[in-house]
């Protein structure tokens, strides 16, 4: 199954007792037991924070011109990690 981590958790409310091994997450949490992509959230969040920083510390406000986007590649992991 192919599926958001929310859609896993209603699933399983529901009474869904499905294997955890057929199931891959589109938004992988640790502990779920199920396959999926490891978004970066401390990463996305730490570079973040970053910017902002440095918009601080050179007096700039507003929206950065041109946009500024940051990337992180996702991560690939199984459901045993």
């Amino acid at each position: 199954m192919l599926s958001h981590f929310g859609e896993l958790r209603e699933l399983r409310a529901a009474g869904w007792d499905g294997p955890a091994e057929r199931t891959v997450l589109l938004d992988w949490r640790a502990g779920e037991g199920a396959s999926g992509i490891d978004q970066g959230y401390d990463a996305i969040a730490a570079s973040a924070v970053d910017l902002v920083v440095a918009q601080l510390s050179h007096n700039e406000r507003g929206l950065p011109d041109p946009p500024q986007m940051l990337l992180f590649p996702g991560r690939w992991r199984g459901g045993a990690e």
